[in-house]
């Protein structure tokens, strides 16, 4: 049990130390910060504010789904694997690995697309 707790502590730091910087940074520099200020619509702040984080979310969603039976089964005394198998983490983990590797292929072929903004002192 307690391992969850620290792997999950890593990942939580590792969100908030590195990835949320280098979000901003990449939203600051496509200048999707000033898009989201002049967007129209709900929907679209919302699809320019995940823009970047795709993998983010892929990853901590499906990190969460691969630990869930085993969080349930140390707190509750539930046991899933007659419901969901035996290797169910790692099939989870081999659809994360997919995932991921399309939310790369697509970051990138975006970021590709994407004029960047340069500093007013440049």
């Amino acid at each position: 049990m307690i391992w969850v707790l620290l792997l999950s502590l890593a990942f939580v730091a590792l969100i908030i130390f590195w990835v949320l910087p280098k979000l901003s940074e990449y939203r600051a520099i496509l200048g999707i910060d000033a898009q989201i200020a002049t967007a129209a619509s709900f929907r679209e702040r919302l699809l320019l504010r995940i823009k970047g984080s795709k993998t983010v979310i892929v990853n901590t969603v499906l990190s969460l789904v691969a630990i869930l039976p085993e969080i349930l089964q140390n707190f509750d005394g539930v046991d899933l694997t007659p419901a969901i198998g035996a290797n169910w983490a790692g099939k989870v983990v081999v659809a994360m690995a997919i995932l991921t590797t399309i939310t790369h292929i697509v970051g990138v072929v975006s970021s590709a697309k994407a004029e960047p903004i340069k500093p007013e002192g440049e």
